[in-house]
């Protein structure tokens, strides 16, 4: 009551003043200090004086931490930064996925999934980036279709021990437009291979030309790739 009675009596100063209808729900340090400048009752200088030590409290506080709210500010920036750069891996996993450039290390193929294995095979090309080497003794022009998908920089060599004229014309018109292929003959390997970039082995349980006309299985061999091709 007394303070409702001393603003009314001083609501002359307040006449140029722009003021909100509503009731407010925070105030600042300089509003306080206004308003104790206003109101001259005992109780109003009282809560005046209690605020204003509670504002000093509060900038003592923030500045005897400041170090440590740096601190806190620093880690979030750290927090922050990895995860952006969580965000990239994952990115570029799921880029790498969708060019295809992951693959199963094993699996089996059966009767009739011959586009499957076509496509499991063209893809196992296109992530060589130098040098693919194919050995498989049952060698025809189908091969070459798969090869279209190389990069043209990537040279090719054919094992194989049945090198027919057929397969040397098709190689020819092949190396005029899509890059070099090389075929050599060899008689002392049974198994099918491609090797990858010299690093990388698959096995196959089919010759290329007949993946997917019957049950086969491949798989990724976690060997030398160099110790086999010293061997051919």
């Amino acid at each position: 009551k007394e303070e409702k009675e001393e603003l009314v009596a001083n609501c002359d100063r307040f006449e140029s003043l722009k003021h909100s209808s509503s009731n407010p729900f925070v105030f600042t340090e300089q509003g306080v200090a206004m308003l104790s400048a206003v109101l001259h009752s005992k109780t109003a200088i009282d809560i005046s004086v209690k605020i204003m030590k509670a504002f000093v409290e509060m900038r003592n506080f923030f500045l005897s931490n400041a170090q440590l709210f740096h601190k806190i500010n620093s880690i979030e920036l750290t927090q922050i930064k990895h995860i952006e750069s969580s965000d990239k891996k994952f990115k570029l996993l799921f880029d790498a996925l969708e060019r295809g450039q992951l693959k199963s290390v094993q699996g089996i193929f059966y009767e009739g999934q011959i586009f499957d294995a076509y496509k499991l095979i063209s893809d196992i090309f296109k992530t060589a980036q130098k040098s693919i080497i194919i050995i498989d003794n049952y060698l025809d022009d189908t091969v070459l279709t798969m090869l279209e998908k190389k990069k043209k920089t990537v040279s090719v060599e054919l094992y194989s021990k049945n090198i027919t004229e057929v397969l040397k014309q098709a190689v020819k018109k092949f190396n005029e437009q899509h890059g070099k292929i090389f075929l050599k003959q060899i008689k002392t390997v049974h198994d099918r291979f491609i090797i990858i970039d010299r690093q990388v082995i698959y096995h196959f349980g089919a010759s290329l030309k007949d993946t997917g006309k019957k049950v086969f299985a491949f798989s990724k061999l976690n060997i030398d790739a160099e110790e086999l091709l010293k061997k051919l």
